[in-house]
């Protein structure tokens, strides 16, 4: 059909796109993640304070490092503490990595949703991993990023808090095992350790998992981890 016929069912088409190339591998990629793993998701508000501490510091001294390079350095510390959820399932075995590649959803302009993965960031700091990201956003813009520049993660993050989303849950991009989101962070009110009401930075985080290849136990693990590390990231990242 054409832009402005009308269909049987009453729908007049305003627009028409081809599921091609990317998109199309995107679109595929999506189907057999559902098809091949038994997906499951967990949910913990966690504060981040640590995390807005963190960048204020760096703000003040000049840097310009964002909230997602920081949750990127904060997955990488999370995963070397429980490398058991660093893994695929490759045919009847799992394979379980050394190498902490992380994969950054991100958005082009074209509206289209690729995964850039920046590699060995349990040896990259956070001014490393805040380059390569900046790096990567450049190629987006300028269209020259690689295919190369998309493969060989072992993990991926989603970081969807710029467009005022609080939570959500997400698909595993295969043949990873595991997924992060992260939402917008928002003031609230929460009782404090002497029992007095005080307000705090919060944000959601839900992990998706392969239950084929992550039980419970070590998913949850990493949760806790990745939870108690946002409340002090201003402590433990070292930058200065």
């Amino acid at each position: 059909m054409e832009v402005g016929e009308t269909t049987k069912d009453g729908k007049t088409i305003s627009k028409i796109e081809k599921v091609v190339g990317i998109r199309k591998a995107t679109f595929e990629g999506l189907q057999e993640s559902f098809r091949r793993s038994p997906q499951v998701s967990g949910f913990v508000h966690v504060d981040v304070d640590g995390v807005v501490k963190l960048r204020k510091k760096l703000k003040t001294a000049g840097y310009k490092v964002s909230v997602t390079d920081i949750f990127i350095k904060l997955v990488a510390m999370a995963i070397q503490k429980h490398l058991e959820v660093n893994c695929s399932r490759v045919e009847n075995e799992i394979h379980y990595y050394s190498s902490i590649n992380i994969g950054v959803a991100v958005g082009t302009p074209a509206g289209m949703l690729i995964v850039p993965v920046i590699k060995n960031c349990e040896s990259k700091s956070l001014f490393d991993i805040s380059a390569e990201m900046k790096d990567i956003q450049n190629k987006i813009k300028s269209n020259q990023l690689t295919m190369d520049m998309m493969q060989g993660g072992t993990f991926t993050l989603s970081s969807i808090g710029m467009f005022d989303v609080d939570n959500s849950d997400a698909i595993l991009n295969i043949p990873q095992s595991a997924i992060v989101v992260v939402g917008r962070i928002k003031d609230e009110p929460v009782v404090l350790e002497n029992k007095t009401i005080g307000i705090r930075p919060k944000a959601y985080l839900s992990v998706t998992f392969d239950h084929g290849t992550i039980n419970g136990a070590p998913g949850s693990k990493f949760m806790k981890a990745f939870s108690h590390m946002a409340e002090k990231a201003d402590e433990i990242i070292e930058w200065e």
